[in-house]
């Protein structure tokens, strides 16, 4: 019996654990250079897919390690703890916020200055009336025609300008930056419409122009075209950055969603109330327009998760890290406020 025991006690001790801590450095090291080198979208691809490959690694190592120390057995419930007390968290603070994503990490730039790229959002439920936006008024008729009609409201606010053309008389050239000759306009890409005016009325819904500054890390600036103004029934309503940022789920319908954004976090434009519902239009501070002027529909109470009521910096960057995510839209600069022109 003890030449048996001592036996397996001998090839207990082959069984050896292995070293994860170069793994966890190189992964500490792979996620500081993904922070710095968030502008290089390449650079962040093949960055992403090497944190991927580590933290696989790690995850089977140490599950590995766990089993040899405490036995196969031991290892799998300690798993499945772990994982049942992350559920119960998440189910609990979805409960107590009343969101279904009461968590949330920002993967983009649309929000800069005022949300980062890599920024933990927690989100808190509350009724669309409750949101600091202003609210007008429409009727059923008119939301019907804005959600069935969305592309005749879809005119971005755009730089143009009338090109000679010996052939064809003329032709335009637009842009979302200004040139010299440049006039401001609004143009709907599906209709192919151009208004030669900074300002349009369609309907109950009107969109005006201006020009804004696009600042760049590098000290370096760009004039952009802008919306300086949406009018709905007549009322005018200027973009307030201290209005509500909200979170809401994209459709299979929404622009986004088909670029592959599935929630977006972005401030309230304006609330429209149509009878006893509201529907939402939102807008990315680092945008020049609003979702809906680029497809997305208004947000309505199903797909409204909740307003953002804490950030915590940059601590979010393991996730989009590992989840691949390597977004870097207008990562290098963001919009000062647009001149009134």
């Amino acid at each position: 019996m003890r030449s048996h025991d001592s036996n397996k006690g001998r090839s207990r001790s082959k069984r050896r654990t292995i070293n994860t801590n170069i793994l966890y450095i190189l992964l500490i090291l792979v996620l500081i250079l993904y922070f710095i080198l968030r502008y290089n979208s390449l650079l962040l691809a093949i960055l992403s897919a090497i944190g991927i490959l580590l933290f696989i690694l790690i995850l089977i190592f140490e599950i590995y390690n766990i089993a040899v120390e405490e036995g196969l057995k031991k290892a799998a419930i300690e798993l499945i703890i772990v994982s049942v007390v992350i559920v119960l968290l998440f189910y609990g603070l979805s409960i107590f916020t009343g969101s279904r994503y009461p968590l949330d990490v920002v993967p983009s730039c649309s929000m800069l200055p005022n949300l980062h790229r890599g920024d933990i959002i927690l989100i808190n439920r509350v009724s669309i009336d409750q949101l600091k936006a202003p609210i007008i008024n429409i009727t059923g008729y008119q939301y019907r025609q804005l959600y069935n009609n969305l592309s005749s409201y879809q005119y971005e606010c755009v730089y143009y300008k009338k090109l000679n053309n010996t052939e064809f008389g003329y032709r335009i050239e637009i842009s979302d930056n200004y040139s010299a000759g440049f006039k401001l306009g609004l143009y709907n890409p599906y209709s192919k419409r151009l208004i030669y005016n900074s300002s349009f009325y369609n309907g109950f819904i009107g969109f005006e122009c201006t020009n804004a500054t696009r600042l760049y890390i590098n000290g370096s600036s760009m004039k952009i075209a802008y919306l300086k103004a949406l009018i709905v029934n007549n009322i005018t309503i200027y973009g307030d950055r201290n209005n509500s940022i909200i979170v809401y789920s994209t459709t299979p319908n929404d622009t986004f969603y088909q670029e592959g954004a599935t929630l977006i976090s972005h401030r309230v434009y304006a609330i429209l109330r149509y009878g006893s519902n509201y529907s939402i239009l939102t807008k990315g501070d680092n945008n020049p327009g609003l979702d809906q002027q680029y497809g997305n529909y208004p947000v309505n109470y199903s797909n409204y998760n909740g307003k953002v009521v804490y950030i915590i910096p940059y601590l979010g960057y393991l996730k989009l890290l590992i989840s691949g995510v390597s977004d870097n839209t207008d990562c290098n600069s963001y919009i000062k406020n647009a001149t009134i022109i």
